[in-house]
C-alpha cells in the first residue's frame, strides 16, 4: 500500500472583478388567479420619471413612483399576452417587451 498526504492551503479573499451592474431596466411578469402583474426594475442610478404599461396595444397603467408596477385582469384576453413597458428616464424612452401565457 502506498499512502500520500498533501498539505494544501487556500486563502479566500474578495473578488478582483466586481459583479456587473444592471445598466438596463428589466421587465418582470407574473400571472396568477386571472391577474397579470408587471414590474419594471430600473437600471442602477437611473432617474425614472414614469413607466407606461401596455397589454397588447392597450395602455393599462402609468406609474410615476417606485416600485413601478401594474396589475390587469386577464379575462377575455388572448391566450398569449404581449406586455410592453415604456420606461422614461433621463430624457430617453426605453421599450421593454415580454410575453406570458394568460392565467
Amino acid at each position: 500500500n502506498h499512502a500520500f498526504v498533501d498539505n494544501i492551503s487556500l486563502t479566500l479573499g474578495k473578488s478582483a472583478v466586481a459583479p456587473p451592474s444592471s445598466t438596463k431596466p428589466t421587465l418582470v411578469l407574473a400571472c396568477k388567479a386571472s391577474t397579470l402583474s408587471a414590474t419594471v426594475r430600473p437600471a442602477k442610478a437611473s432617474n425614472v420619471a414614469s413607466v407606461t404599461f401596455l397589454v397588447g396595444s392597450k395602455a393599462v397603467a402609468i406609474d410615476k413612483k417606485a416600485p413601478f408596477t401594474a396589475r390587469s385582469a386577464t379575462a377575455g384576453l388572448p391566450a398569449q399576452l404581449k406586455v410592453t413597458a415604456r420606461v422614461k428616464a433621463s430624457g430617453k424612452t426605453t421599450v421593454l417587451t415580454r410575453s406570458i401565457a394568460r392565467c
